[in-house]
């Protein structure tokens, strides 16, 4: 009996192969505007490098919205409220500078980039797996959306 055999969440020769190349970004996000960015894929990982027209970019990059309001996404799967505590217990990470980046090396099927300053932007690159993004869970808990103080959402 043949089988059929396709990537998965759990098949390490997902993340081993080269990923396919995916880049997008934006100019011009707008001070305190969030952006969600939506992989076609998931990701193997990616990178974000902060650029824009002002003088200082600022961006944060985060795996959940700050947002109170349900969001929708890949698939057109509603996906529930953000947190607050993305911001007030740290769980992003900030790039204070023109050409600063950082690399995430991690799977998911979306981040969040929020602008801190008027004329900030970002361009990302992304390493993309064979795995489709309905296939992700959403990523919360300990270190995403707790407030590590009272363990809340």
């Amino acid at each position: 009996m043949p089988h059929n055999y396709k990537s998965g969440l759990g098949n390490s020769a997902a993340y081993m192969v080269s990923g396919q190349p995916w880049i997008t970004g934006s100019a011009d996000i707008g001070g305190a505007q969030e952006v969600k960015v939506e992989f076609p894929r998931v990701t193997n990982s990616f990178t974000v490098i902060a650029s824009g027209s002002g003088a200082t970019p600022k961006i944060r990059v985060h795996f959940n919205s700050t947002s109170s309001a349900a969001t929708t996404g890949n698939g057109g799967l509603v996906h529930g409220p953000g947190s607050a505590n993305v911001i007030s217990a740290h769980h992003y990470i900030q790039l204070d500078g023109d050409e600063e980046s950082m690399n995430f090396p991690v799977k998911c099927k979306e981040v969040y980039i929020t602008a801190l300053n008027a004329g900030s932007g970002f361009q990302l690159f992304a390493a993309l797996t064979g795995i489709e993004g309905r296939e992700m869970y959403d990523l919360t808990g300990s270190g995403l959306t707790t407030d590590l103080d009272n363990g809340t959402t």
